[in-house]
Parts: structure tokens; C-alpha cells; sequence
């Protein structure tokens, strides 16, 4: 019983050790890029991508969008009850779009769209950059949304939305 009860301890130290070690070694700043080619005119992609306003209506990750400052500034919240602060901070029509967002919850970061036309079909690629503050949160931000799982969800959202248009 005793030997048992030792292993379990040293079992428990182990694993504590190794989450402890794991957590010290994850970089606060995360990069995801991803690129789909969406089948709408590159003019109705860029539109769609920055109306922040209708998001709500074709993203499964969000309930709400709150503008702020005009369109450049506004809420998102998540399905979870998260708020995040969205910023406008480069919109060159129709080529490139980026965004910086914030979160009360320990993480902030950048959105960067660059769309290219391709027929009439668009070439979008995304670069996502995200930092996390804190040891506990990025272990948390890894193991509950890893780098890139966001901006899946999201590319998917947008293509079924341009395929239903």
C-alpha cells in the first residue's frame, strides 16, 4: 500500500513538474497563418470581411457586435461571454484589412487579411498574432484555443457565408 501511495505522489510531482517546465517554455506570442480561396468576387469578400456589423450574422463564434467608435472600433462577444475590443487600424480597399483586438482576460493581438483576386474568386490570407499574458493563461489559451484554431473557424464561417450569398 505504502509503495503504491509513493508512486502515486511521485506520479503527481511528475506531472506537476512537467506542466510547470511546459508552461515556462511557451512563447507569450503566437503567429497563425492561413490561406482559402473563396469563391466571390474580391469586392464582396473585402466587404463582408470588414462590416463588423454583420458578422453577427454569419459567425458561429460570436452573439453580439457593439460599435464603438463607427465602424472603426466595436465589441465583439463571444458564444463563451468573452469581450473583446476590436480596432480598425489599416483598411486599404480591396487588398489588405488588419485589426488589433484586446481581451480584459489577458491576451491581445493582430488580424491581418490580404486579399488578391483570382478570376472572380478571392485569394484571402490571414495572419493572426496573438499574446498572451501570463504563464496560467497560456497554458490555458494552448490547451482550450490553440494557435490557428480561431482563424479556422472563422475562414469557414466566411466561405459558407460567400457561398450562400
Amino acid at each position: 500500500m505504502r509503495t503504491v501511495l509513493l508512486t502515486l505522489i511521485a506520479g503527481l510531482l511528475l506531472l506537476t513538474f512537467g506542466v510547470f517546465t511546459w508552461a515556462a517554455i511557451l512563447p507569450a506570442t503566437t503567429t497563425a497563418s492561413k490561406a482559402v480561396l473563396i469563391p466571390a468576387p474580391i469586392t464582396q469578400v473585402f466587404a463582408r470581411v470588414t462590416d463588423p456589423a454583420s458578422q453577427v450574422q454569419w459567425r458561429r463564434d460570436i452573439t453580439a457586435v457593439t460599435l464603438v467608435d463607427g465602424p472603426q472600433t466595436w465589441l465583439e462577444t463571444t458564444r463563451q461571454g468573452l469581450s473583446l475590443t476590436m480596432r480598425e487600424v489599416a483598411k486599404e480597399h480591396p487588398t489588405r484589412y488588419a485589426i488589433q483586438f484586446t481581451s480584459p482576460h489577458g491576451f491581445q493581438g493582430e488580424w491581418v487579411g490580404l486579399f488578391r483576386a483570382d478570376g472572380d474568386q478571392t485569394m484571402l490570407h490571414v495572419t493572426e498574432t496573438v499574446t498572451v499574458d501570463g504563464w496560467l493563461n497560456r497554458v490555458l489559451a494552448r490547451l482550450f484555443s490553440p494557435p490557428g484554431a480561431h482563424l479556422d473557424l472563422y475562414l469557414a464561417d466566411l466561405m459558407a457565408a460567400m457561398e450562400r450569398r
